[in-house]
């Protein structure tokens, strides 16, 4: 398998740092990186507010809340947000490698390399504190685990 022809996929646990090893691989084999971006470019893709795509980002919507962009068709928020993402994440990886953190990648892409980053919770916990000093560390944990259930959702 030639690595340097693939997409490689990061997801992670909340505070785990998954991002930033994201950011340090794709600067060293030297190839695109993409995360929050994709939440704009599939918003330009349906053509919604990028502020209302990113309110329902990461989040689970009641499943009966319906924002038809066509009369014809009623679909969930959270699916076609889904859909706009994968077909943005598609694009990106026919241009050729790169790295995508998050966005489910990894369930969309076939032929990727994909890498889960974990670490234990009072790791994380150190590590949001450090990003965010004066910040309550049982509010912290609190928040972690939130975070982590609404991307396993």
């Amino acid at each position: 398998m030639d690595v340097m022809n693939k997409v490689i996929t990061v997801s992670r646990e909340f505070g785990s740092g998954g991002r930033e090893l994201g950011v340090k691989l794709a600067d060293a084999l030297g190839i695109p990186f993409y995360d929050k971006e994709l939440i704009s470019m599939a918003a330009d893709d349906i053509n919604i507010a990028e502020e209302a795509f990113r309110r329902y980002d990461e989040h689970i919507v009641d499943r009966n809340f319906y924002h038809a962009f066509s009369d014809i068709y009623q679909v969930p928020m959270s699916d076609q947000i889904f859909v706009a993402q994968s077909n943005v994440i598609r694009r990106l990886a026919s241009h050729g490698p790169c790295i995508i953190v998050g966005r489910c990648a990894d369930m969309v892409l076939e032929d990727s390399i994909n890498i889960f980053v974990y670490a234990k919770m009072k790791n994380r916990i150190r590590r949001m504190m450090e990003l965010e000093p004066g910040s309550d560390e049982k509010e912290m944990e609190r928040r972690i685990r939130e975070v982590d259930r609404k991307r396993k959702d």
